[in-house]
């Protein structure tokens, strides 16, 4: 499976007190502090903070430096299960340096002194005292995380230790949820490095195709959220329909995209998260969250809760791909079926092909910008909904999830249907059934009742 720094953090905290009070529990431990080290190096030589040499980096060099006199004044154990844990952790560190804020990169730095305070507790118990240099690490990681209490890192920073780093190779022998999970993070990796210039920029039609793998995920994750809380099938699913709705606006520039069957990687990926997901859970509307025992799908569920948690992203950084699409004049359309400019008139009136520019692509953004607020409310949704089922398993995404969703203003028609919903009290008149087996309105005084009455309501958009 696709591995975060809290899984390797969370496995090394775990595994360090094994063996305890034993020479080569002493070693492998001290092997690791040495790899820890190491990431801390790097992640203050990225940078920590605006200010140069100011208090985040002049501590984790500190500490990165008492990690490295450890690993020199004691023997190692360089195949050590804990040494290997931290190598891990180090390399991914190192993945991610490029792609992260100075914010993230002090997330990541917390974490790491915590498991070096952690380790340093088990590497002086291998000989029954507590070495100088030990004791002197175990301090400054203390430091660091008191420092931290006074400079804690944002939600959406410490987001980042929930980021998945996708796996080389897929086993066949995976479950489908697991494959279509490995698939979306591939996904969400390869547009975030782009989206830094890491990676090349994906095309238009691979676009197009994660828009796909996009609806499809949040299609799931609503339908399982209803039942998995006993609702009934909501008729209106924004968080999925806001995909097919860039799709259409992204349809302009697709007849004149080139294709090239070496540039359709994000796509096959699409196409096999889409596909997974079927395997799993069946059709959209006939979701199966039970197995063949009669239990719960909790894995399946687990991971469909990873893949929507990942959406919110992976729109930011389509929105980033397609806008630098446009910045490049990659994008072409006839100009009569673009956004009016009075600059192309002939070539509108003629229905010439043009050149498209970020003016022409500014409401696929604002799309991509709704769906990654409706994917951070659903998965928020759906985290609730699983909670007592299958846990909280990224907590620090999902409370970034969660502010973001939290920014979504209400929406006026959605507060209307609640209202007649739950029924009017005093001079409103009756309750206003909406049940399944009413095909009208049932009341006959309610304020809307006639056609005159809905004519002069407000008319809100939700556009």
């Amino acid at each position: 499976m696709a591995t975060s720094i809290r899984d390797l953090i969370e496995a090394l905290e775990t595994e360090a007190p094994y063996d305890a009070g034993t020479e080569r529990q002493s070693i492998d431990a001290a092997g690791a502090l040495s790899e820890l080290g190491r990431a801390l190096r790097n992640l203050a030589a990225a940078g920590l903070e605006l200010d140069v040499n100011g208090r985040r980096e002049t501590i984790t060099r500190d500490l990165a430096d008492s990690c490295t006199v450890v690993a020199a004044r004691m023997n190692l154990d360089r195949d050590g299960r804990l040494t290997r844990l931290a190598g891990g952790l180090a390399d991914v560190t190192a993945v991610l340096r490029e792609e992260t804020g100075r914010d993230q990169r002090w997330a990541i730095t917390i974490e790491v002194a915590s498991a070096a305070r952690v380790l340093t507790t088990y590497a002086a118990e291998g000989s029954r005292r507590r070495t100088a240099d030990l004791a002197w690490t175990h301090l400054t990681a203390r430091a660091l995380i008191v420092q931290a209490l006074k400079d804690s890192p944002t939600v959406q920073g410490r987001a980042v230790l929930d980021r998945a780093v996708p796996r080389s190779a897929l086993p066949a022998s995976w479950p489908a949820s697991r494959t279509a999970l490995e698939a979306l993070t591939v996904i969400s990796d390869r547009l975030r490095r782009s989206s830094v210039e890491l990676n090349r920029r994906p095309t238009l039609l691979e676009i197009f195709a994660v828009t796909r793998a996009a609806e499809s995920t949040t299609r799931y994750a609503t339908i399982a959220a209803a039942a998995l809380t006993g609702q009934p099938l909501p008729d209106a699913r924004p968080a999925a329909a806001i995909w097919y709705e860039v799709r259409d606006r992204l349809r302009p520039f697709t007849s004149s995209a080139p294709l090239h069957l070496e540039d359709r990687d994000l796509g096959v990926w699409a196409q096999r998260a889409h596909s997974e997901l079927r395997r799993e859970f069946g059709l959209a509307d006939q979701v199966r969250l039970i197995a063949d025992d009669g239990g719960l799908k909790a894995g399946a569920v687990r991971d469909l809760q990873a893949m929507v948690n990942e959406v919110p992203a992976i729109a930011t950084h389509l929105s980033i791909a397609v806008q630098q699409l446009a910045d490049r004049g990659e994008l072409h359309a006839i100009a009569d079926r673009l956004p009016f400019r009075e600059q192309r008139l002939d070539q509108f009136l003629q229905r010439r092909a043009v050149v498209a520019d970020r003016f022409d692509v500014v409401t696929v953004m604002d799309r991509l910008g709704d769906a990654g607020k409706l994917a951070a409310e659903l998965a928020t949704t759906l985290t609730h909904a699983a909670g007592p089922h299958v846990g909280q398993p990224q907590p620090d995404l999902q409370a970034a999830n969660a502010a973001l969703a939290a920014k979504i203003r209400p929406d006026p028609h959605a507060a209307l249907v609640q209202q007649i919903r739950d029924g009017m009290s005093g001079d409103a008149g009756p309750v206003v059934s909406l049940g399944r087996d009413a095909g009208v309105y049932e009341a006959t005084s309610h304020p809307f009742e006639t056609d005159t009455a809905l004519a002069a309501a407000p008319d809100f958009d939700i556009g």
